[in-house]
């Protein structure tokens, strides 16, 4: 029965994301600043600064620019690869959230979060990059979660190929970079085990390492390091005084929880009960799992968890937001996961765990119906 309401949830995520892309709304705010860059630069030129300044993957941008222009640059022309890669992630995360919870009605009510969340089917409507962002993160996911076999397997040709095209996936996302060393981690900890895996983690980190001197010089220096791009200002981790910390840690990790969903004042407040059992079940099931698997990185929890420690790390740097914002949305889906491993599995008192299960599916179903209220909006603007 679970099973078939998570296809379900599949199938109602993909006619939420069609309902909002088929409004072909006007281009937005930074969509419109995007727009200006496709239209005005050539190919080369894109290698370059934009301006309007934008934070925005050269070569995705460069796919979206081609594609579009068969299309005489029509709206959902513009917004047809977010859609494409918002639908190939929530089908690689619905795969990964069955096979790590071990528990299909607990995956049933991360994957229905998911859909009824208005930030996963708004951004598959909209000319930016964060939807190819989730996608990123969940083929790398998906790919360690696979990187197990190599405990005792040798590897096969296929699995050259693929070691050699990953990190390739950096040039289309900035989230990527987050991500793409787990694999050689993982391949540099089996060595102990499992010796022929060492020409797959020389291939790997070759081409790694090509492809960050190449995405820094041609898209990097050009991008997130310029001036003008400075939009997650106040939103980093701040070392002026235990107050001024954990003014900014506890925003940060609030906004982690609770930005899945439209955040109206009541949404947010109704949603502040999850925090406590996200960030437990994050730290708790997140650490015991990297011990359990050697401090390798192989599934949901752990890479959860690693995800939360980079964005803590990097904006103590002053580098990159530690924030719940559209620039993390990436990390929503293990938040998603971990908030219910942590209402359904923490809690051992029945009757409460099944109040708090209850209380994420109705808190849910409201914002299921918001969801769908905003898209049908769109048709009366």
């Amino acid at each position: 029965m679970a099973v078939k309401l998570i296809r379900g949830c599949v199938l109602l995520f993909a006619a939420l994301c069609l309902l909002h892309y088929f409004t072909a709304r006007p281009l937005w705010l930074d969509e419109g600043f995007v727009y200006k860059n496709i239209i005005a630069l050539d190919y080369g030129q894109l290698f370059g600064p934009l301006e309007p300044t934008q934070s925005f993957p050269r070569v995705y941008l460069i796919a979206i620019k081609a594609f579009a222009a068969n299309f005489d640059n029509h709206v959902l022309a513009l917004r047809f690869f977010s859609l494409l890669c918002m639908g190939g992630a929530f089908l690689i995360l619905a795969r990964l959230l069955r096979t790590d919870s071990r528990n299909d009605w607990l995956a049933l009510l991360a994957v229905f979060a998911m859909t009824a969340s208005y930030k996963f089917s708004y951004y598959a409507a909209e000319l930016k990059p964060y939807s190819m962002d989730v996608l990123v993160v969940a083929i790398f996911t998906l790919y360690v979660h696979y990187q197990r076999v190599f405990e005792g397997m040798a590897p096969r040709r296929k699995d050259y190929v693929i070691v050699a095209l990953l990190p390739l996936l950096i040039f289309f996302s900035y989230a990527g970079l987050f991500v793409f060393w787990l694999t050689g981690w993982n391949f540099l900890l089996q060595l102990g085990k499992n010796r022929k895996v060492l020409p797959l983690f020389l291939t790997n980190a070759l081409v790694s390492l090509c492809c960050l001197v190449l995405f820094y010089w041609f898209d990097v220096r050009h991008s997130i390091t310029l001036p003008g791009v400075e939009y997650w200002d106040g939103h980093f981790i701040c070392y002026d005084s235990w107050v001024c910390f954990w003014d900014k840690f506890g925003d940060g990790v609030r906004r982690m929880v609770v930005y899945p969903f439209d955040g109206n004042k009541p949404q947010r407040y109704a949603a502040s009960l999850f925090i406590p059992f996200c960030m437990f079940a994050l730290l708790g099931y997140g650490f015991r799992r990297v011990w359990k698997d050697g401090l390798k990185f192989y599934h949901l929890e752990s890479v959860g968890l690693f995800l939360f420690i980079e964005l803590f790390v990097l904006g103590s740097l002053q580098l990159y937001p530690f924030t719940g914002e559209r620039l993390t949305l990436f990390f929503s889906p293990f938040i998603i996961y971990m908030t219910v491993k942590g209402l359904g599995e923490m809690v051992k008192q029945e009757k409460l765990r099944t109040f708090l299960l209850s209380y994420f599916t109705f808190f849910y179903m409201i914002c299921l119906l918001r969801t769908l209220y905003q898209y049908l909006k769109f048709y009366y603007l």
